[in-house]
């Protein structure tokens, strides 16, 4: 067992090769891959084979890859032609895992309704969704990859259970985002997760207040660790724990000047920070195996 630093932790969506570099440098040799996320960037043959040997000339590996989501592309969207562009940023995604080589899924934000809202929930998105599924999941499985759906600030849980019922497939499977759960701990968010223990892909594992969505480094917040190891621990992941903190809201961020432009000794000084958090999360997991 090992972890994985999300790559754009400084929240710029570019210049991956400085922020993974900076990672690699604190003691990081993993990556769940997350630049581009909030972008229709589809990244070219070129693109991969340069940031490939980037990654190897660095020792990094690569873990999971979040798949692109944009308001013109959105893989559940009710409209089909932002739907076919969505699903083509998902494809992309599929495509970086194997000219990387990465051993995870690729994460994806599935359709759910929302517990602080009094709707029904977006049944057009959820057809568009299971469209999207029915064309994605045969390309996942010739791949021999896997599509991971992630639990949101939120979520009930309802689309997600539903979804994994009508696709009893090993490709499909859900995305442990710990600080979404914690969001939700008092009506079930960590008990969405262990419904699905067997079917548990890939982890976005941060901290926070239990109320805002902080992506917080471990113990930065109130989440109860033992019991994020506890599902882990008996579910079907096999990966690196991969983490899914930001610089933002931690007590290295510098009113008034954005993340990455902060001096680099500031930075290097929360990745070797946050690093050793990681560490104590992986000695929890570990000290239960013996």
């Amino acid at each position: 067992m090992s972890f994985a630093i999300y790559s754009d932790f400084c929240d710029q969506g570019a210049e991956p090769k400085r922020w993974c570099a900076l990672a690699a440098r604190a003691g990081f040799e993993y990556l769940h891959w997350g630049h581009e996320f909030a972008s229709s960037h589809i990244y070219t043959a070129k693109e991969l084979r340069e940031l490939g040997r980037f990654l190897n000339a660095s020792a990094l590996s690569v873990v999971d890859i979040h798949a692109a989501v944009q308001a013109d592309g959105d893989w559940t969207s009710s409209d089909d032609v932002c739907r076919r562009k969505g699903v083509d940023l998902v494809c992309n995604a599929l495509r970086m895992r194997d000219a990387w080589s990465a051993t995870g899924a690729v994460v994806v934000h599935p359709v759910y309704r929302d517990s602080r809202k009094d709707t029904p929930g977006p049944v057009d998105q959820i057809t568009a969704m299971y469209r999207s599924l029915d064309e994605l999941l045969p390309q996942f499985e010739r791949a021999g990859a896997r599509l991971a759906m992630e639990n949101l600030p939120g979520d009930t849980g309802e689309v997600m259970d539903e979804t994994l019922r009508r696709y009893d497939t090993p490709v499909l499977g859900i995305c442990f985002d710990s600080g979404h759960a914690n969001m939700l701990a008092s009506i079930g968010g960590f008990a969405q997760i262990e419904r699905h223990a067997n079917r548990l892909y890939a982890t976005h594992l941060h901290d926070n207040d239990g109320v805002s969505d902080l992506h917080l480094p471990p113990f930065h917040g109130i989440m109860d660790w033992q019991r994020v190891v506890n599902i882990i621990r008996s579910s079907s992941y096999h990966e690196p724990l991969s983490f899914e903190f930001s610089l933002r809201n931690t007590p290295f961020h510098q009113a008034g000047i954005s993340d990455f432009n902060l001096p680099e000794e500031t930075i290097m000084e929360f990745l070797e920070d946050a690093y050793e958090r990681c560490a104590r999360v992986e000695r929890l997991f570990l000290e239960q195996q013996q």
